[in-house]
């Protein structure tokens, strides 16, 4: 029963494109994507509350398949502007200098 189920999650993950290899991983966290291209985490949740890097969320676990993040390498991507909705606002303030 046990192989049966494994192997029709095998087939769907397979069918779905996420997954080559037994011993290959399909996906990495934000974390592991973060260290991946040498920038922080926050830049890759960026990213992704921007729909610039395609994500998945299985359980709590935020995951970004590693094809998605070859694609987003090869591609010219700009860098997220942090906004309210993706959780890094900051304030910009203007300074306004008078006649001196």
């Amino acid at each position: 029963m046990v192989s049966a189920v494994r192997d029709a999650l095998l087939a769907f993950l397979y069918a779905a494109g996420m997954f080559t290899h037994e011993n290959e991983k399909l996906a990495v966290d934000t974390r592991e994507a973060a260290r991946l291209l040498g920038v922080s985490s926050r830049t890759i949740q960026n990213y992704i509350a921007a729909k610039l890097l395609p994500s998945r969320k299985i359980g709590r676990r935020t995951v970004i398949r590693l094809r998605d993040l070859e694609a987003f390498l090869r591609s010219d991507q700009p860098s997220p502007v942090p906004t309210r909705e993706n959780g890094d606002a900051h304030q910009q303030t203007t300074v306004m200098r008078g006649k001196e």
